[in-house]
């Protein structure tokens, strides 16, 4: 019994860490998008990059729906939800 309390515990410890880090590295691309809109430009901002990263994030978000995978979707719902923002700004302010 005291073993799987042991292992419980470092199961929650590593899916803590994991959901830190799922919610907060897609939150590093948010400058990019405010640097868009802010500056009402996107002339620095690769149109293919940024779309590939889109629909990689749109493919992965559905691999962790289909697995059933909650980092990975709450970190590809983040990441699909900012990188397609961003396609779409790059497309409005060319």
């Amino acid at each position: 019994m005291g073993k799987n309390t042991k292992n419980n515990k470092s199961k929650l410890n590593i899916d803590n860490f994991i959901y830190f880090f799922a919610f907060t590295t897609p939150l590093f691309e948010i400058p990019q998008f405010y640097t868009i809109v802010h500056s009402k430009s996107a002339a620095h901002v690769s149109l293919i990059t940024w779309t590939y990263l889109a629909v990689a994030s749109a493919a992965w978000l559905v691999y962790g729906i289909v697995k059933r995978v909650k980092p990975l979707i709450a970190s590809y719902v983040l990441y699909t939800a900012v990188e397609t923002g961003i396609v779409i700004a790059r497309i409005w302010f060319k």
